[in-house]
């Protein structure tokens, strides 16, 4: 029977200024499909957040898999993944915008465990 599993790659982060917040780099077992991103915004005073989950064959050279929308609000975006290849290393990467005092974000990556 297939689990249902998750990674939590960026876990609580304050978010404070226009920039790019990277999570660290996790591995992904070597059967996980089916993937959904869970971006969370919360206590947030302004600017917008887009979540980008990339994935890489070595830890060091990254490809996008999938993004969310730009969050303008507190609340959580659920998106599942448009396809199921994905190489062994994932990690999170937040875009902020027209920040100026920011918001709190989180990432889960869910994943079904095919064996």
């Amino acid at each position: 029977m297939a689990a249902v599993n998750h990674q939590i790659l960026l876990s609580s982060q304050s978010i404070t200024s226009n920039t790019t917040t990277l999570s660290s780099t996790k591995a992904l077992p070597n059967h996980a499909v089916e993937f959904i991103i869970e971006s969370k915004v919360a206590s947030r005073t302004d600017g917008t957040y887009t979540t980008t989950i990339e994935h890489s064959p070595d830890g060091t050279v990254w490809f996008t898999l999938d993004s969310t929308s730009a969050q303008a609000a507190n609340g959580t975006v659920i998106k599942a993944v448009s396809g199921n290849q994905v190489f062994g290393y994932i990690r999170a990467s937040v875009l902020s915008a027209s920040v100026t005092a920011g918001a709190s974000i989180s990432v889960t990556l869910w994943y079904r465990n095919d064996k």
